[in-house]
């Protein structure tokens, strides 16, 4: 059988099935791909359409879209994605990918137009609040980027399509005597979580996920706390006030000695 680490060819691999196939792309670079092929013929066909693939990059300077499905290169933009985000973040753009983005988009990724991605939006927001299709659409896009990066679509289709406007929220602040009766309405282990959460405008995880040494105390001009990862990825300072100061004095500090 045809086989080459170093040239293109077609070749089998003793840990897995099936025909292999290796050839260099049109920036130079080895590519090794497992195919459908039943037979050696299917295999070499298959190679020479990838020859053909790579002669058309350079006429055209772009390669032409594959073969490859939508969920197939889903799956390769979370394995790409794993690492770079937090395990809260990957887990939240898994969801989405998983139940909302495969469904509503199968078959072949080279398929799917703007309109296509247009409906889906459209649909989308006949069940959901606006800013959620807006962070699928945002996730859908750079899925989108990522694989015209790969060089497995040429454009995006996703590129000029429009998100949803969230409606306009209303901002409200509590009167004093609503936070006095909200805190007396709170059982004791919930008071300080509330007085810091009113106090500061920290998100319900990060107070949760607060630990001693990202509060600092020591500077009594300047107390503050610092969140070294937020919602978005990134840290953030939150400067403290007197009601946040007391919020955290009450809490008891708890030092766990191991034997």
């Amino acid at each position: 059988m045809s086989k080459s680490r170093s040239g293109d060819g077609v070749y089998r691999r003793s840990d897995r099935e099936g025909f292999w196939i290796s050839w260099t792309d049109v920036q130079g670079q080895r590519r090794y791909r497992r195919t459908q092929a039943t037979s050696l013929a299917q295999a070499r066909a298959s190679l020479a359409a990838e020859r053909v693939r790579v002669e058309q990059a350079r006429i055209l300077g772009f390669n032409p879209p594959g073969e490859d499905l939508f969920s197939d290169v889903a799956d390769k933009f979370l394995h790409y994605q794993q690492p770079r985000i937090t395990v809260r973040e990957f887990q939240r753009e898994q969801l989405i990918v998983e139940r909302h983005l495969k469904p509503a988009f199968s078959g072949k990724i080279a398929g799917i137009r703007r309109i296509d991605i247009d409906h889906f939006v459209t649909a989308r927001s006949g069940k959901v609040a606006a800013g959620t299709v807006r962070k699928e659409l945002m996730l859908l896009k750079r899925l989108f980027t990522r694989a015209v990066d790969w060089e497995i679509l040429p454009v995006s289709p996703a590129a000029r399509v429009s998100a949803p406007r969230e409606p306009a929220g209303r901002l409200r602040y509590l009167t004093p005597p609503e936070m006095r009766l909200l805190l007396t309405e709170c059982p004791g282990w919930l008071k300080p979580i509330v007085a810091l959460a009113v106090s500061t405008g920290m998100r319900r995880s990060e107070i949760l996920g607060l630990r001693w040494l990202d509060i600092d105390l020591r500077n009594p001009a300047c107390p503050l706390i610092v969140l070294p990862q937020t919602k978005n990825g990134e840290g953030r300072i939150v400067y403290l006030n007197s009601d946040a100061i007391a919020a955290i004095s009450s809490l008891t500090r708890f030092i766990h000695h191991s034997a």
